[in-house]
């Protein structure tokens, strides 16, 4: 039973590290922030909604990922997971801040691919 539980553990990681998308899913697990960051992630959305404009959300976004050290698309995962939770409008606020970010390049197209698949 245990060579079982082996088996399907490994043919798991295999999938996440070679897919279809050509991205390592499984590094994601050693990528999560910790809950203070993730927390810094979500207050920051909710601090753009009452005082910030859309550039000072960007460079409050750079700034978190400098001091944090975290990668750009981790931080676009964890501000879709909030965006998810909102209401259609404010799921599209949330996707026009990412779009100014990615034209801004804040971003690459793999980080905002990456990002997504990370919310999921």
């Amino acid at each position: 039973m245990d060579e079982d539980v082996i088996k399907e553990v490994k043919w798991k990681e295999s999938v996440n590290e070679n897919n279809v998308l050509g991205l390592n899913l499984q590094l994601y697990e050693s990528m999560k922030p910790n809950n203070s960051i993730r927390l810094k992630i979500k207050n920051f959305i909710d601090e753009y909604y009452l005082e910030w404009s859309i550039d000072s959300a960007l460079k409050e976004a750079k700034e978190c990922c400098e001091k944090n050290k975290i990668d750009g698309f981790v931080f676009v995962g964890y501000v879709l997971i909030k965006a998810f939770s909102n209401d259609e409008a404010g799921f599209k606020e949330i996707l026009n801040i990412l779009i100014h970010f990615f034209k801004e390049g804040f971003m690459t197209k793999k980080d905002m691919l990456e990002g997504f698949h990370l919310s999921l």
